[in-house]
């Protein structure tokens, strides 16, 4: 079984004229902590969407999350299974995940060495 938890290939996001994510690749695995970093309207918000399975379905590549290829699965059967946080999320409301209470720029418990930063926006 692989500890691939996140697996990003060739993801590009277009949403009318716009290109919001072109051409990115990314793999997350079991008990790595990621930073994304980057300018305002870089697409950070779009990235998370796609690897959270929140609506941002890219129009080219591939999406796999806990080992299930996005548009072979049912998101909604794997959401529960998915946690997320941001800087952004106390406007949003807090999310839960294994029961642990995630927030605004926290995580209650101790989340461990950061593994990379994955950087949007440059070329």
């Amino acid at each position: 079984m692989s500890d691939e938890v996140l697996k990003l290939r060739g993801v590009t996001v277009r949403r009318d004229t716009s290109l919001l994510l072109r051409n990115v690749d990314w793999t997350a695995h079991e008990d790595e902590r990621w930073i994304v970093i980057g300018p305002n309207g870089a697409g950070k918000t779009t990235l998370l969407q796609v690897a959270a399975t929140l609506g941002a379905n890219p129009t080219e590549g591939s999406v796999e999350v806990l080992g299930e290829r996005i548009g072979d699965v049912n998101v909604f059967d794997l959401r529960p299974r998915i946690g997320l946080t941001s800087s952004g999320a106390g406007r949003a409301g807090a999310c839960q995940r294994e029961g642990h209470r995630l927030g605004a720029h926290r995580v209650v418990r101790d989340p461990g060495p950061v593994e990379g930063r994955v950087r949007v926006g440059q070329t």
